[in-house]
C-alpha cells in the first residue's frame, strides 16, 4: 500500500504544473484595512493632540473600512479599469472626513503594505525542486486588487523574483474578480500561453476565501484554503503536499 500511495503521489507531482495564489490574505497582507489600523495606531500614540480631536479622528478611523462609501470605492477599484487609485481615495475621504490628505494617504497605503516573506520562500522552493519530468512548477497569482498597488507590492517584495509576471492576473486589470468564472478562465488564457496544452487539472490555487476556493474547484482547478493571517506557511506547506509540491 506504501508503494502504491507513492506512485500516486508521483504521478499527481508530475501532473501539476502551476501553483497559482491569492494576493490580499495569502501572498500579502490585506489594504486599505491594514493601512488604516496603522494611521489608527500611530494616532493613539500622538501625545501632541488634544484629546477630544484624537477621539473624533480615531472615530473616524474605527469606521473607515466598514464605510459604505469605502466598499463601494473598492468593488470599483478592483474591477474597472478607468477608476484610478486617486478617484477611490477622492471618493473615501468626501465620504470619511479624514485629516490625512490624498498623498498622504497613498504614502501610508505603500507603507503598510507587507509580502509575506514565509510564503513567498515556500514558493520559490516549490518552483526551484528539480522533478523527474525535468520541468518546473511555475507560479502566478490571481488576485482581486488595483492594478496600482498590487505593482506597488511586487516592487516592494521583490515578487517577480519567484512568481512568473506574465502569470501575475489582477482583477482591475482583466475587469473582472474572483469569485466570478471569467477571472479563472482569463487566468487559464495566460498559463496555456506560457505552457500550451496545460489542462485546468494541472493547476493548484491557493485563496484565503472559501467561496473562491469553490469556484476555482469548479472552474476545474485544484484548491486549497489558506489565510496567512492566522497560519503560517508550514500549514501552506501541508496543505500542498498531497499534490506532492512539497
Amino acid at each position: 500500500p506504501a508503494a502504491a500511495e507513492g506512485g500516486k503521489e508521483m504521478e499527481q507531482s508530475r501532473r501539476i504544473r502551476f501553483l497559482m495564489l491569492d494576493g490580499g490574505g495569502v501572498l500579502m497582507n490585506g489594504i486599505p484595512i491594514e493601512m488604516f489600523r496603522m494611521l489608527f495606531n500611530k494616532l493613539q500614540q500622538n501625545q501632541e493632540m488634544g484629546e477630544f480631536e484624537k477621539q473624533q479622528q480615531l472615530d473616524r478611523l474605527r469606521t473607515a473600512t466598514s464605510h459604505p462609501a469605502t466598499r463601494s470605492a473598492w468593488a470599483k477599484l478592483k474591477t474597472d479599469p478607468s477608476f484610478s487609485e486617486d478617484m477611490y481615495w477622492q471618493q473615501v475621504r468626501e465620504a470619511v472626513p479624514l485629516s490625512e490628505s490624498m498623498e498622504e494617504l497613498k504614502f501610508a497605503v505603500r507603507e503598510s503594505m507587507q509580502v509575506h516573506a514565509d510564503v513567498l520562500e515556500l514558493v520559490r522552493r516549490i518552483t526551484q525542486a528539480p522533478r523527474e519530468d525535468n520541468e518546473r512548477v511555475v507560479a502566478g497569482i490571481v488576485s482581486n486588487h488595483c492594478t496600482e498597488w498590487f505593482a506597488s507590492y511586487v516592487e516592494k517584495g521583490n515578487v517577480s523574483s519567484v512568481v512568473e509576471p506574465a502569470l501575475m492576473c489582477v482583477s482591475q486589470t482583466l475587469g473582472v474578480a474572483k469569485p466570478d468564472k471569467g477571472i479563472f478562465e482569463k487566468a487559464m488564457e495566460k498559463i496555456c500561453t506560457f505552457r500550451p496544452g496545460t489542462e485546468a487539472n494541472e493547476v493548484v490555487f491557493v485563496d484565503d476565501k472559501l467561496e473562491n476556493v469553490r469556484a476555482a474547484q469548479e472552474f476545474g482547478w485544484h484548491a486549497v484554503q489558506f489565510n496567512r493571517d492566522s497560519e503560517t506557511a508550514d500549514h501552506l506547506a501541508n496543505r500542498l503536499a498531497p499534490f506532492g509540491l512539497t
